[in-house]
């Protein structure tokens, strides 16, 4: 959906309730069947001169109606839509152990960064680390979602908590646990 899209539908759920045009061909709601609305073929065109200027002051000028009040929920959003900048994730070759891993990155993004931290920083060989991360499946919220367990499963118990530890520091930085997500530290 375009931009247009979603603000038409954002116009329809934040119409009032009592202001819904009708279908069409179909009749005009009952309040306005009579009203100069309906009947606005038959009205003058104004012009400049039979244009008065009303005083903005509403005190000073008896005309002004009052606007009729609207109740609380009318003026409240039903639905919010927003949208989100496109992703590009960055090419897979600079991806290394320094690289933060990024909530949205593919799983083609997570094996580099794999076998990335486990060749430079965990010194296994490249055959160990492309058969390890052959293993991982996924995206990047997997890798955030993983447990102290799971690591230490798929590589030996110091290095899978090593893993853990440094996923777990990663969390707070730009890109990787999005502020609406909570991930919950679990062993």
């Amino acid at each position: 959906m375009t931009l247009l899209a979603f603000k038409k539908v954002k116009q329809r759920l934040n119409r009032p309730k009592g202001n819904v045009p009708p279908p069409n061909g179909g009749d005009p709601p009952p309040q306005y069947k009579n009203s100069e609305v309906a009947n606005a073929s038959s009205l003058e065109k104004p012009t400049a001169a039979s244009t008065e200027v009303q005083s903005p002051d509403p005190v000073k000028n008896p005309a002004t109606v009052a606007s009729p009040k609207i109740s609380k929920y009318q003026s409240k959003t039903m639905l919010e839509v927003t949208i989100e900048p496109c992703y590009i994730a960055e090419p897979v070759e600079f991806i290394n152990e320094k690289s933060i891993p990024q909530w949205r990155w593919p799983n083609t993004h997570v094996r580099a960064w794999l076998i990335a931290v486990l060749i430079n920083d965990m010194n296994f060989s490249v055959d160990n680390a492309i058969e390890i991360a052959d293993i991982e499946m996924g995206i990047g919220a997997n890798l955030y979602c993983r447990t102290e367990v799971y690591w230490m499963r798929i590589l030996d118990a110091d290095l899978g908590g090593k893993m853990y530890v440094k996923l777990l520091g990663m969390r707070g930085k730009e890109g990787a646990v999005p502020d609406f997500c909570h991930v919950r530290k679990r062993k």
